[in-house]
Parts: C-alpha cells; structure tokens; sequence
C-alpha cells in the first residue's frame, strides 16, 4: 500500500492514492426512479477536518456494506477523483469521490480520528460565507414550538422549528430546524431547557431573510452536550456573561451599555434584544404621545368628518382606539439614545390609562405636566430591540422596548458585572 495523504492533496483524475479517514455520515440507500440501479454517500473527514463526500453504486455498495461504520476510522485506496456538481451541496469545494472496483477498505488498525476533530467555525464565518455548510458549537437559549409552513415552490407543507441560539463569545442569533430535526432533536432540546444544553450543529448554513439566521440542511446532524474542550469553553464564558432568558415577549437578550447598542453591527432587517440600565431625560413631545390606532392591526386611523380609514387594512369606519406611542430620550455614562414604547410599557412609565391621559390634558393641562414631569429622572432596565431600517435615503437604528425592569436585581446585577469585565 503507498503512503496515505490528506484529502487536501487529492487531485483530478487521480487513480491510485490512499486516505486515512474517519467515516462522519452514512446516508441510506436510495434506488433510482427508474427501479434500475442504487446509490449511497458517505462522507468522510482526514485528522485535519477536511471533508469528502464517497459515492457508491449498485454492487459496490454490497461490497462495502458490512465493514462500514459512523465513527469508525478508515484506510481507503484508490478510486475516481471527480469535480462536484456545484448545483447541489457539497462538503469539498471541488471534488468527490466514486469508489468502484478498484477501491480498497479497510479498518485503520493504529489510527482513530475523532469525527467530531473538525475545524469549527463561527457566527461570523458562516456570515462571511453562508452558503458553505460549517460545523459550529452553540449554546440553546431558547425553544420555539413546531411550526407547519406552506412551500410554495413544491406545494409540500413542512415542519420548521427557530431555536435562540448563542455562539461562543458571539450574540443572539435563530437557527431554524426543518422537519425531522425539527420534531426529533428540538424536542430533546425542548426538555432540557432548564440544562442550557449546547449543541454541536454539523452542516449548517446561513440564510439572509429579514435579517441573517442560521438553517439546517438535508444533510444536517446535530450532537446534544458533546464531550469535546469547546463544550466546557462555552459554558465557563456563557455563566461569566450578561446573557439570560428573556420574558415571554422576546426571546434573549445581551446585557450591553447604549455606546454598544448604538455602535453594535447589524445587516439590514436584523434583530437583536438587549438589556440596558439607563436614566429617562424627558420624552418628546412635538405632538401627542398616543395615535388612533386601528383595532384590528393597530396601523394609525385618519378621521375626516366623523369617517374612520384604516389604509393598511382598507376600511372606512373602521374600530379604533388609542394607543401610547412614547419617544424617550435616555441616557448612560457611555452614550444617548431615543427608546420608542407602545402600549403597556408606556402605561408603565407614565402611570395612568391612555384614554385618561388624554381627558386630563383638555381638562388639566398642568395636571398634565406633572405626570408628563415625574415620568422623567428615573433610572431603570430596559429589554430593547435593536433594529436598522430604511427611511427615504437614509438608514436609521430603531431601539423600541419590549419589558421593563423598574428594580431587577438579577439584571442590574449582571450589568455591573459585565461593565468591569469590560474594563479589565
């Protein structure tokens, strides 16, 4: 047998070499549509975490079928080095394998590759290059239940699951999982929510849709609470970071002073939450703090001579009501911003109903003023959204609230300890 070398050095058209590998993924036998033939794909993985796929036809299969395992480390000789068919997914960026009558296997007798040696990648590596499926190891923040989507292209109905997911030394970011990944796996990881289970994701790729998020792929495998260094890694830093579950009105959040929030990246249309302490200043005031908002999708109503228009919903007398509609202007020893409130969180700084607020203005207006007054120089913990949007030619951060924390202990807390971590 000639010396064995790593995948990197396979070449085109390349007969006689031979790999040491370990074997990651066994796909299933599948027949040909026409009843004539079977394939199977095996992928496997050198010491230094290159991936190729193997493909196997007909008999060759039959051959090889007893002596293969997942997990199992391989010496492999000889086959056809081909170029991939780039319209579909692929684990090398330029070739694959066929093993044919010329292949040899056999179980490596003084090597063991670990499957799960790959090189990892990050949030912002997949981001750079999100169509190349990437191993990652992630920290499960939080559980969505099971969704069934309608797939216009194929007319199928499938299943997805978002999890909240958080990488290491990264932020918040949605992996979604489809299907069987989405009933089997994410059900597990619904149990142990209480665990903060981490996940080794194999094979994922990144989706840019209203804002940059993570997906699983037909080929994707997930590993719950690996034993690997990166495991104990992540969770040493998570316990030491300002990351905690969220309410039940958003999903996790990132304990960070306003300089962070403002100044933080974000792709257009992406969403992130993040805790804040920070002392109100006043609240503007140009027109009223509340808008006639349609009942059924709280749009804002035009009212000419007593005719009610909804233009979102395109109706005339449509229902409506008030709604706050708050501008704060807040601060930190780091920075300044502008927080947008509607409904209960505003009625939370302001202390009365909205459609009392608007009877004490025509009725009291320095009554007013004092309620308007004493909604200021408070200091207190806000969970904000931050997202970028288009106005006209111009892009802007909108930072809107989403829970209110008036004496948090736990978040307060954090956030002094985040700010000396900082400083260190």
């Amino acid at each position: 047998m000639e010396a064995s070398t790593l995948i990197k050095n396979l070449t085109l058209h390349q007969r006689y070499w031979t790999i040491i590998v370990v074997l990651t993924e066994m796909d299933t036998v599948r027949n040909f549509k026409s009843g004539q033939g079977k394939i199977q794909k095996l992928t496997f993985m050198d010491n230094e975490g290159s991936q190729i796929y193997g493909i196997m036809f007909n008999e060759i299969i039959d051959k090889f079928h007893d002596i293969l395992e997942i997990g199992q480390t391989y010496v492999i000789s000889n086959g056809q080095i081909k170029d991939i068919n780039k319209t579909f997914y692929n684990v090398h960026e330029k070739f694959e394998i066929i093993l044919n009558n010329l292949s040899e296997i056999h179980v490596a007798v003084n090597h063991n590759i670990q499957s799960l040696n790959k090189k990892l990648s990050t949030i912002e590596d997949i981001m750079s290059n999100p169509n190349l499926p990437s191993d990652i190891i992630l920290l499960v923040l939080k559980v969505h239940e099971t969704r069934t989507i309608y797939r216009q292209r194929d007319k199928k109905s499938i299943l997805k699951r978002d999890l909240q997911v958080i990488g290491l030394r990264s932020e918040v970011i949605t992996l979604t999982l489809w299907e069987s990944l989405a009933t089997k796996e994410g059900k597990q990881l619904e149990d142990m929510m209480n665990e903060k289970p981490i996940i080794f994701v194999k094979g994922v790729v990144g989706k840019n849709f209203n804002g940059f998020t993570l997906s699983s792929t037909i080929s994707t495998i997930i590993e719950i609470n690996p034993d690997l260094p990166t495991t104990k890694e992540m969770m040493d830093w998570f316990n030491e970071t300002g990351y905690r579950h969220a309410s039940s009105n958003f999903d996790a959040y990132l304990v960070a002073n306003l300089l962070k929030i403002n100044t933080s990246e974000l792709s257009l249309g992406e969403m992130k939450y993040y805790a804040t302490k920070v002392i109100i200043k006043g609240l503007q005031q140009e027109e009223n703090i509340w808008y006639p908002s349609c009942n059924t999708c709280k749009s804002r109503v035009t009212i000419t001579k007593d005719i009610v228009r909804c233009s979102k919903c395109s109706k005339e007398n449509a229902a409506y009501s008030l709604r706050y509609l708050i501008k704060l202007y807040v601060e930190d020893e780091t920075s300044n911003a502008i927080f947008t409130l509607f409904d209960n969180e505003a009625e939370s700084i302001i202390g009365v109903p909205v459609s009392e607020l608007e009877k004490i203005k025509v009725t009291d207006i320095e009554e007013y003023n004092k309620i308007i007054k004493n909604s200021c120089d408070k200091e207190m913990t806000f969970i904000i959204k931050a997202q970028d949007k288009i106005y006209g030619n111009r892009t802007f951060r909108s930072l809107t609230v989403q829970s209110i924390k008036e004496d948090s202990y736990e978040i307060n807390n954090t956030i002094s300890k985040k700010i000396k971590l900082e400083e260190k």
